[in-house]
């Protein structure tokens, strides 16, 4: 179980050491990151992904405006990002290991920026489709599946096309998106779970 911290500004990496009988036991196993502004440092850690191949772990630093980089083991590697990200929100990893970055650019517009494992910038995504891109997730074919804010929700394939998205009638069962997830599966036509802040 992996997740961020915003009012201590680290990340929790937390595991399972046991479970009572309604399951919902848990101790924590170590904190990633610190408050401060180098490599490693953060300022409102905001979302994270984990590679699941060799178990990498990519924290959203908001307010760095960038993408911190830790080995399985919590160790810092690397930002990625800076200088190219004006507000990053949310953070995914294909099957590939590029890593997906949503950034509200500004009130009225934003987009997906994709990097490879080493932090090159690859590609933009979803530039003049999306108006402010909140968390998102990648599923095993490369497809993109974003929630923006308030309350719409848009698929894109790997190839960056917009396929899918929720709005007209459909879109009022929502009212403010806030988190999205596919089953441990992340196969196309797998269940999406939307976290809904305050439904109608």
């Amino acid at each position: 179980v992996q997740f961020t911290d915003t009012v201590n500004a680290q990340t929790v990496k937390a595991k399972v050491e046991w479970t009572v009988s309604d399951g919902n036991a848990y101790a924590f196993s170590k904190y990633i990151g610190k408050p401060g502004t180098g490599g490693g440092g953060l300022n409102k850690p905001w979302d994270i992904a984990v590679d699941t191949v060799g178990g990498t772990i990519y924290v959203v630093n908001k307010l760095h405006t960038r993408i911190e980089v830790f080995n399985s083991s919590g160790v810092f590697v690397r930002m990625i990002g800076k200088g190219s990200l004006t507000d990053p929100w949310g953070v995914g990893v294909d099957p590939k290991g590029n890593v997906y970055v949503s950034d509200q650019v500004n009130a009225s517009s934003g987009r997906i920026v994709v990097f490879s494992k080493s932090g090159t910038q690859v590609k933009v995504i979803g530039s003049g489709d999306l108006k402010r891109p909140r968390d998102l997730v990648v599923d095993k074919s490369g497809a993109v599946y974003v929630i923006e804010n308030k309350n719409r929700f848009v698929k894109f394939l790997a190839n960056g096309q917009k396929i899918f998205s929720l709005e007209g009638p459909l879109h009022r069962k929502f009212d403010h998106l806030v988190g999205i997830a596919l089953d441990p599966f992340g196969y196309p036509g797998s269940s999406i779970y939307l976290a809904d802040q305050s439904t109608r």
